[in-house]
C-alpha cells in the first residue's frame, strides 16, 4: 500500500490544509489524475507525492484524528503535468492567496478530463542560466516587429522554443506575416480541444519553435523554453479576471526564471515600477510632433458642440481630401451619465451604486448599467427634486456619432462613412474587420474606446483626436495619472497628428507628454509613491468583501480587521493593516463592498520576498473564504 499526496480540483478555503492524503495500492507518478471521495461526493484531483504505507505510518500516527480514506479510481497514469507546472501552480496560490486546486484546474489543458485527448508530460530540458528581464521601449509601431526578429532568429538557431506572449488575439494579425518565415504556433482560448491537444503535444517535442499566444500559452509545457517576449507590457487585458487573479507578465518574468529563459519586454510607456526598476537606462523618446491642447471650458463659451472647432476643421478637410480620422471616446454609450440640472443628482443603477449610462438606439434613449447590466427607461422627473430638468451629461460614442452627422448636415459633401469600434459592437474577429474596412476607406472615421489600443499596430500615422481627456480613466486611485499619460502617449506615437480636448488643459499628464518632459512626470509620481506608500515602494493586497445587508456587511468588515491587526501585533509582522472602507463603488449587483488594504513596505522597491508572502498568507488563512475575495 502507498500513501498518495494529492491536491482535489476543487476550491478549498486557505485556512484548511490544500494537500490531503488518501491511499492506494500502488504508487503514482507526481501529476497524474485520480478521483477521491471528498466529504459527500468525488472530485478530480492531481497527485502531488507518494510513499509507502511502511514509511508514512509514523506521521499517520500524528494525525489520528481522521482516517486515510483509499482513492475511488485512477483516471489517468501518467503524469499531466510536468514538475516545472507543479511548481508555477504551487507558486501561483502562494503570491496570489489563491486556493491549491483551483490553480492547478488553471493550469491543466482544457481537454485534460477528455481521456482520448490525454497526454504524458514531458520533463523539461535546462541547461542554461537567465539573464534579468530586459525592458526596451518603443520608438514607432509599425516596424515594432523588428525588435525582436534578432532574438528569435538567434533562440530558435540554439534549438530553444521562444514565447511571444500578447495581450489579444488581435495582435495575432500583426505578427503573423512579418513571422511567418518561423512557422509560429497560435494559442489562444477559442482553440478547440482537438487542436489544443495537438499544439500541447507538439510543444513536448524537443524542437525549436515560435508560440505567439495570450496569457494562456504561459502554461504549455514548454521542454527548452529559451526565450520569453512580453509585448506590449503594460495592456490592461494582461490582467486574469477569474482565480487566480494573476498578471500575466509577472508569471511570465516567474517562468523565466524557472526555465531558466531569457526575457524580453516592451513598453511604450513604462509603469512607475518599470521606471522605478530602470531608470539608469530608460527613457521615454520624445515625440515628434506637436500635440495641440484644446481648452474646453473656452469652447463651450463660443460653441455649445462637444466637438472643438479644431477638430471640426479636421473632419471637414480630411473628408474633403479623402484621409482618414480617429476620434478617440474613453466611454461607452450616448453619455457617461442623466443629470439633474436643479439639484445635480445623477440618476444611479438600483443595484449598484454607479450612473446608468445614456444609451441611444435609432428609435429612442434608454439608461443601462454596465456593472450588472440593469435597464430602464428615462424618466420624466428626477427623483431627487422633482424636476423635469434632466439631461445627458459627458460625452460618449453615440453622442460623438450625432455631433459628425450634424456637422455634415448642411454641407455638399456628404456624411463620411463613420465607424464604431468598442467591446460591445466587435469581438476581436469584428475588431480587425472593423479596422481593415476603415483603412481602406477613404476620408472615414473611426470612433473608438480604449480597445483601440489592442489595434495601434495596425492603425498608424492617421489624425487623432481625444475628445474629453478628463475621463480617460472611469475611476480614481494611485495608477490614475499614470493610465491617462499612457493613453495619450500611446495615441501620440499612433498618429500623425494628435488633438486633445480637456475641460482641464493643464492636467499633469497631458502637460508632461505634449511637452515631452515624460521622465519628469514619472520622477514626480514616484516621489508621491513613495511619500504616500504605494508601490514599488510598498505590495498592495486589497481584501474586499460583498455583502446584501450594508451595515452588517461593515460589522464584519470591521471584525475582521481586528482580528486580523491583532494577529499582525501579536505575531510582530511588518504589515500594516487599514480600517475597512466603502469600496470604490459602494454597491454592484446588489451587494455593498467593504475594503481593508493590506501594506507589505519593500526594503528593495519593487521586490517582494517569498518570506514576506508567507508572513501576509499567515495572516490570509484567518479571512473568511464566504462572501471575501483577495485582489493584487
Amino acid at each position: 500500500m502507498f500513501v498518495l499526496k494529492i491536491a482535489p480540483l476543487v476550491a478549498i478555503p486557505k485556512n484548511q490544509s490544500q494537500i490531503l492524503t488518501y491511499i492506494f495500492k500502488t504508487t503514482l507518478p507526481i501529476g497524474s489524475l485520480i478521483e477521491v471521495p471528498l466529504r459527500n461526493r468525488k472530485v478530480p484531483a492531481i497527485v502531488l507525492g507518494s510513499e509507502s504505507l511502511r514509511k508514512a505510518k509514523l506521521e499517520l500516527k500524528k494525525q489520528s484524528d481522521f482516517s486515510v480514506k483509499p482513492i475511488s479510481r485512477v483516471i489517468f497514469d501518467k503524469p499531466l503535468l510536468n514538475p516545472l507546472q507543479i511548481k508555477t501552480a504551487f507558486w501561483l496560490s502562494d503570491f496570489y492567496a489563491a486556493p491549491l486546486g483551483l490553480v492547478l484546474r488553471h493550469v491543466l489543458p482544457p481537454f485534460w478530463s477528455i481521456k482520448r485527448y490525454q497526454q504524458s508530460a514531458q520533463t523539461p530540458l535546462i541547461k542554461a542560466p537567465s539573464r534579468e528581464t530586459q525592458v526596451i521601449p518603443t520608438l514607432n509601431f509599425k516596424n515594432h516587429y523588428k525588435n525582436y526578429q534578432k532574438e528569435i532568429r538567434k533562440h530558435l538557431k540554439n534549438k530553444k522554443q521562444v514565447l511571444l506572449l500578447v495581450p489579444e488575439t488581435s495582435y495575432f494579425d500583426y505578427f503573423l506575416a512579418p513571422y511567418a518565415e518561423f512557422n509560429p504556433i497560435i494559442v489562444h482560448s477559442g482553440l478547440k480541444n482537438k487542436d489544443y491537444a495537438k499544439i500541447w503535444s507538439k510543444i513536448q517535442d524537443n524542437a525549436p519553435q515560435l508560440i505567439i499566444g495570450t496569457r494562456n500559452a504561459l502554461f504549455l509545457p514548454f521542454n527548452s523554453l529559451g526565450l520569453i517576449i512580453i509585448d506590449d507590457l503594460p495592456h490592461e487585458m494582461y490582467q486574469s479576471d477569474s482565480t487566480p487573479r494573476y498578471q500575466a507578465p509577472t508569471l511570465a518574468q516567474y517562468l523565466a526564471q524557472i526555465y531558466r529563459a531569457d526575457c524580453i519586454a516592451n513598453a511604450s510607456f513604462p509603469s512607475v515600477a518599470l521606471f522605478h526598476r530602470q531608470k539608469a537606462d530608460w527613457f521615454v523618446p520624445n515625440l515628434d510632433k506637436k500635440i495641440k491642447i484644446i481648452d474646453m471650458v473656452r469652447e463651450f463659451g463660443a460653441s455649445f458642440s462637444i466637438l472643438s472647432r479644431e477638430i471640426q476643421d479636421l473632419l471637414l478637410k480630411n473628408v474633403q481630401i479623402g484621409a482618414q480620422t480617429i476620434l478617440f471616446v474613453p466611454r461607452k454609450g450616448y453619455a457617461p451619465s442623466l443629470v439633474c440640472q436643479k439639484c445635480g443628482q445623477a440618476k444611479k443603477c438600483p443595484h449598484c451604486q454607479a450612473s446608468l449610462v445614456v444609451h441611444q438606439n435609432d428609435l429612442q434613449k434608454d439608461l443601462r448599467c454596465h456593472h450588472c447590466q440593469y435597464q430602464d427607461k428615462i424618466p420624466r422627473l428626477c427623483d431627487n427634486c422633482g424636476r423635469y430638468e434632466l439631461k445627458p451629461r459627458g460625452i460618449g460614442a453615440r453622442r460623438v456619432n450625432e455631433a459628425i452627422l450634424q456637422l455634415f448636415k448642411h454641407r455638399t459633401e456628404s456624411a463620411p462613412s463613420i465607424f464604431v469600434l468598442n467591446r460591445d459592437s466587435a469581438t476581436s474577429a469584428e475588431g480587425r474587420a472593423i479596422v481593415a474596412t476603415f483603412n481602406k476607406t477613404p476620408g472615414a472615421i473611426l470612433i473608438a474606446s480604449p480597445i483601440i489600443f489592442s489595434y495601434k499596430y495596425l492603425l498608424e500615422g492617421l489624425d487623432i483626436g481625444i475628445l474629453n481627456a478628463d475621463a480617460l480613466t472611469p475611476f480614481i486611485d494611485f495608477k490614475t495619472e499614470l493610465r491617462v499619460a499612457q493613453a495619450i502617449y500611446n495615441l501620440a506615437l499612433m498618429a500623425k497628428r494628435l488633438v486633445v480636448q480637456a475641460f482641464n488643459p493643464q492636467h499633469p499628464a497631458i502637460t508632461a507628454i505634449a511637452t515631452n518632459n515624460s521622465d519628469i512626470f514619472l520622477r514626480e509620481e514616484l516621489t508621491l509613491r513613495k511619500n504616500f506608500g504605494y508601490p514599488p515602494f510598498v505590495h498592495l493586497t486589497r481584501l474586499i468583501l460583498h455583502h446584501p445587508n450594508k451595515a452588517k456587511g461593515q460589522i464584519e468588515a470591521q471584525v475582521i480587521y481586528q482580528k486580523l491587526n491583532r494577529i499582525i501585533t501579536t505575531g510582530g509582522f511588518k504589515i500594516k493593516l487599514y480600517p475597512p472602507v466603502p469600496g470604490s463603488i459602494a454597491q454592484e449587483r446588489g451587494q455593498y463592498l467593504w475594503e481593508i488594504l493590506l501594506k507589505i513596505p519593500l526594503p528593495r522597491p519593487g521586490y517582494v520576498s517569498p518570506e514576506q508572502i508567507r508572513e501576509r498568507n499567515q495572516i490570509l488563512r484567518y479571512l473568511p473564504s464566504r462572501g471575501w475575495q483577495i485582489k493584487l
